[in-house]
């Protein structure tokens, strides 16, 4: 009897078969959801940027926003900051393969920048990002950068963690990027300002104790900044700077806040992201 359980390279070979067939049915099931969604939201609010969003190396969305927003303001050269960075999945490779200069931050860079080599248009500090250094890191970016901190085009923040309170103090170091790419934590709905205590130490556990509410952003940028999207998943909010949104279709925030979908996430992107194409940048 036992027999029928033995293992057999057919028996696995079926197995991985009928596992494929379900990874195709989930990856069209959510093709079709972000569809479905995309074709909704464009229907009911024209030129809300939620909709507008692909994947190339992003997690979501959010290279299909940033680069929209980019090429609305007619912007060709594009500096950034990205705070919480994965070497082949974030928010700024697809740009810095088109051109851009900027800087990375986040813990345990300093592999793959061995492995990357030394790059003219990226620096890459490896730290564990907190208020403590924040000055400091930020500074060294510039100088990179060779930009005074009112130039910088995109700042994207992703820590799982403090990013609130790291947004604020860059605020309040005077720095005004164009756009900022942030991620809220959607559990909270509008008009719901919750974020959590600063911790130092603090490591994400893979649960909702992290981040902000998209209302706590909403408060912090007002004097300042436009909500103009969210991504379908609801991970990452968009605000633009409000001197320069007058060309975009702005809807109120209870329109543009979505929900937590994550089951959305991560993007289809056809094959894994690699960082072999940054590499051939010099």
């Amino acid at each position: 009897m036992f027999g029928l359980f033995k293992s057999s390279k057919k028996v696995e070979d079926h197995l991985h078969k009928i596992l494929a067939a379900i990874d195709q049915t989930k990856l069209f099931q959510r093709t079709a959801l972000t569809k479905f969604l995309s074709d909704e939201i464009e229907k009911n609010y024209p030129g809300l940027l939620n909709a507008y969003g692909y994947s190339v190396y992003s997690q979501n969305n959010e290279d299909g926003i940033i680069g929209y927003v980019f090429e609305r303001l007619g912007l060709k050269t594009i500096s950034f900051f990205e705070f919480g960075v994965h070497v082949s999945e974030n928010n700024t490779l697809l740009l810095l393969l088109n051109g851009a200069r900027g800087v990375w931050f986040d813990k345990n860079l300093s592999l793959p920048k061995l492995e990357l080599g030394i790059k003219t248009n990226l620096l890459i500090e490896d730290v564990f990002i907190t208020l403590s250094n924040l000055d400091g890191i930020c500074a060294d970016g510039l100088r990179f950068l060779g930009i005074p901190s009112s130039e910088l085009d995109l700042l994207s923040m992703d820590l799982d963690g403090n990013d609130f309170w790291i947004v604020r103090r860059i605020l309040e170091l005077g720095y005004t990027p164009k756009l900022l790419c942030l991620e809220y934590n959607a559990k909270f709905p509008l008009p719901l300002d919750i974020k959590m205590d600063y911790n130092e130490f603090h490591q994400w556990s893979v649960d909702d104790y992290f981040g902000c509410s998209l209302q706590s952003y909403i408060n912090l940028l007002a004097n300042k900044y436009t909500l103009i999207a969210c991504n379908l998943p609801g991970s990452n909010c968009f605000f633009l700077r409000s001197d320069i949104c007058g060309s975009f279709k702005i809807y109120p925030p209870e329109i543009v806040y979505m929900p937590p979908r994550y089951y959305l996430s991560p993007y289809i992107k056809g094959h894994r992201p690699s960082a072999g194409f940054l590499r051939q940048l010099k």
